[in-house]
């Protein structure tokens, strides 16, 4: 139980997302969640009218349960390691990013096509899993991994293959629609690359709270530095208070020989 608290206490975003699809599986296989279905799953052409199902469809876990359970498991590895780069708020916010964006980009799409070929598709969780691929591996492209417990692979291969499944099957029935799917992971490599106007963060969450941290700091040592220079001074005196005292002393001494 302790260490089960503990991993809650160092990955609590990666943690609360896993329990949030979790409880959404079981919700969905038993079919608690076929009467709102309709209000919470993602369709892209009616995204406009339904804008809160940008977030929400991509709760909508798909797949059976190995697929499941195998995000799970990546979640708990590749994930927290990202959190631990960006921290549980930025990495909430990151993956809540991308989740919307690229169903916007889905529903932008739908818009150009008449509405009975819109396509039906969204953000997954299978997605989420490729995007933290391409953030943890572009940090890290030529570290070696066990996949599977037996397969050595750099990360960079890793991200390549989670491209290429992404591609294929988000673009089955039409083959624009995986180009489209890669964007994010696109814009996920060359953001934790450092190649995107906007700094990847790896300070774990932060420096959101530096700058104040760095006045306190500097405020801090200029008031130990004030307090050490006052304290050279009163030395300074005490020794000049002594020297003053030896010379009277010793002028004291030298008086009666006179």
């Amino acid at each position: 139980m302790n260490g089960l608290q503990q991993v809650f206490r160092r990955s609590p975003a990666v943690m609360g997302t896993i329990v949030i699809y979790c409880v959404a599986f079981v919700l969905t296989w038993a079919g608690a969640l076929d009467p709102i279905l309709k209000w919470i799953a993602f369709s892209p052409s009616l995204a406009f009218s339904q804008p809160w199902t940008l977030l929400t469809g991509a709760l909508i876990p798909l797949g059976g349960i190995f697929v499941i359970l195998f995000a799970m498991l990546w979640l708990g590895t590749v994930g927290t390691t990202v959190e631990s780069e960006l921290g549980p708020r930025r990495w909430i916010l990151t993956m809540v990013g991308f989740a919307v964006a690229t169903n916007l980009v889905y529903a932008l799409y739908a818009l150009a096509l008449p509405v009975s070929q819109g396509p039906v598709i969204s953000f997954s969780l299978t997605d989420l899993c490729a995007v933290l691929t391409c953030l943890w591996a572009a940090r890290r492209p030529k570290a070696t991994v066990m996949l599977f417990g037996m397969i050595p692979l750099e990360a960079r291969w890793i991200a390549a293959i989670a491209a290429i499944v992404t591609f294929f099957t988000k673009g089955t029935a039409i083959p624009l629609l995986g180009v489209f799917a890669l964007l994010p992971l696109a814009v996920a490599w060359f953001w934790a690359s450092q190649k995107l106007p906007v700094a990847y963060p790896t300070d774990g969450g932060s420096s959101g709270g530096s700058a104040k941290l760095d006045r306190k700091q500097k405020k801090k040592e200029a008031e130990e530095f004030a307090a050490f220079q006052e304290d050279v001074r009163k030395r300074e005196i005490e020794r000049a208070e002594r020297e003053r005292l030896k010379k009277l002393f010793e002028d004291s001494l030298d008086e009666p020989s006179r």
